[in-house]
């Protein structure tokens, strides 16, 4: 009885302050293959990055240690979910679905991944690119690979290629998620355009394409609690 009691605070603070309603476009999706766990990844892009969309079960089924407890004491719990961000304000809406029980859940990312770290400093640190002579080839393209490096630490390198047919601005939408998930502030100068490879500095492969699907969807979340 005492955890049901301590649980009334929480669920009263997620209801009052949940509120949205606004529509969105998804112009596009890429398909990764994981090697590492030989997993795909499916994201859907839209507005040159500010809005990304999963329902991929590799992104999903992370969460499952957070939600297991509304699958009871099923451990085979059948989970599925949806994942959206808005980039341009570092927020995200989550929809789980555990057997019959449905979760939403509305997070400020700079605050969930930046527990107990200080934005206080006004130093800046870049992540910055590097065009190499290297050409990786992917589903029969060629492309260019950059070194992709924080300024301040050179040597942390992600070797990485990139499709600019596909509008992605990681300069625009991405250095809120970069600041809140390494506790510093960052300024993104990297190419534009769907990543289609990536390698970290000891040569394993992290992300390689499958394929890009161009289909624009329209979506709308309209979610709202209120008492008056």
């Amino acid at each position: 009885m005492k955890k049901l009691f301590s649980l009334f605070p929480m669920l009263l603070m997620g209801c009052l302050c949940f509120s949205q309603n606004f529509d969105f476009k998804l112009d596009y999706e890429i398909t990764y293959l994981i090697p590492k766990s030989n997993d795909t990844v499916r994201i859907r892009v839209g507005n040159a990055g500010q809005y990304l969309f999963t329902d991929s079960k590799t992104v999903t089924s992370s969460f499952r240690n957070s939600f297991r407890k509304f699958g009871g004491n099923n451990k085979n719990a059948i989970m599925s979910g949806k994942l959206f961000l808005d980039m341009s304000t570092n927020f995200m809406l989550m929809q789980m679905q555990i057997d019959n029980n449905t979760v939403w859940g509305h997070v400020d990312l700079t605050t969930f991944m930046n527990q107990n770290k200080s934005f206080d400093s006004k130093e800046e640190t870049a992540l910055v690119k590097k065009s190499t002579s290297e050409i990786v080839t992917i589903n029969g393209t060629e492309y260019r690979v950059y070194e992709i490096a924080p300024a301040n630490k050179p040597d942390d390198i992600l070797y990485a290629a990139f499709d600019d047919t596909y509008d992605l601005d990681y300069n625009t939408y991405f250095g809120k998620l970069f600041s809140a998930a390494l506790g510093e502030k960052f300024k993104v100068d990297i190419p534009n355009g769907a990543l289609v490879y990536a390698r970290d500095k000891d040569g394993n492969e992290q992300f390689r394409l499958l394929g890009i699907k161009e289909e624009q969807l329209t979506g709308t979340v309209d979610l709202n609690f209120t008492l008056e």
